[in-house]
């Protein structure tokens, strides 16, 4: 009975240690196995058998990418201007013994790294250049902390800067400098606007003038041609009638009179060289003489 109870336990203990024995290691992850305290090798993902007590599972590590963020930091530009900048990075384990006993502690020594290839990028810049920038920060970033962290057993992916914050009286000074930007440009758009309506207003009154010349232009044409017509007629008139110089004169003296008699106040010059025959034509007419001459009869 004693030896039942013996060989029992011992097979009840030799199932717990092949199934303790038994490991399986999740997708994405890797287990550094030890024997005795020291490294003997890893196991990826899957089923494992460990040898109980010489060797055990240590660590399980997490090889997907990670991300590791940098708090905000000031940072002195070129141009002697505090800027406060974070940053984020991301990575993965790729050297499972580097991460594990390489060092103590790989996030923090990877995030001095950053901070300080940061510091050296962004002392080299002007405000206005990193502002406007970021890609190039980027690049240059990257650049710089490759490779530099093999060492840590990770290798970095991407690092990218994050918000770029200036101090309040800069920020206010750039709002100010918008604000005038702004209404600068307005004013020049109204400027330009009252310009074209000038300009149309003055084309519109131009082309009025210019309609109203060429209708009176046209007007005194025809009135010219009228006058001419009206003149062209008289005179053809006077030329088939039998009136001399006397009696053409007596007929202006006698128009002259009605006008003289008219309710308006015309004064006529008269040519002071014929005044004479005039009279002479007059005194003529009164005593009965011809003033036909011979074509008149």
């Amino acid at each position: 009975m004693p030896l039942t109870i013996i060989i029992i336990a011992l097979v009840l203990v030799l199932l717990i240690i092949a199934f303790k024995s038994i490991r399986i290691v999740q997708q994405g992850h890797k287990a550094a196995v030890q024997s005795f305290g020291r490294y003997v090798g890893e196991l990826g993902p899957g089923l494992h058998f460990v040898t109980p007590i010489i060797r055990n599972i240590a660590y399980v590590v997490d090889m997907r990418q990670r991300s590791l963020d940098l708090d905000p930091q000031e940072i002195i530009t070129k141009d002697n201007v505090n800027l406060t900048i974070d940053a984020s990075a991301k990575y993965h384990v790729d050297n499972l013994e580097e991460y594990l006993y390489g060092n103590t502690n790989p996030e923090g020594l990877l995030l001095l790294d950053i901070q300080n290839e940061l510091r050296d990028i962004i002392g080299t810049m002007t405000m206005a250049e990193i502002l406007g920038g970021t890609n190039k920060i980027n690049t240059d970033l990257n650049q710089r902390v490759f490779g530099k962290t093999d060492s840590y057993g990770v290798t970095i992916d991407r690092v990218n800067i994050g918000e770029v914050i200036p101090p309040q009286s800069i920020v206010e000074a750039m709002n100010k400098q918008i604000t005038a930007d702004r209404e600068r440009d307005a004013a020049l758009i109204a400027a330009d606007a009252r310009q074209k309506t000038v300009e149309m207003d003055t084309r519109t009154q131009n082309n009025k003038l210019l309609a109203d010349a060429r209708a009176h232009a046209e007007k005194i044409a025809i009135d010219t041609q009228a006058t001419v017509a009206q003149l062209t007629a008289i005179n053809n008139a006077l030329n088939e009638s039998n009136l001399n110089a006397a009696a053409l004169e007596y007929l202006a003296i006698d128009a002259k009179k009605a006008l003289a008699e008219g309710p308006n106040n015309t004064v006529v010059l008269m040519d002071g060289q014929n005044n004479a025959k005039i009279a002479e034509n007059i005194a003529s007419l009164a005593s009965g003489r011809k003033v036909w001459d011979e074509a008149g009869k």
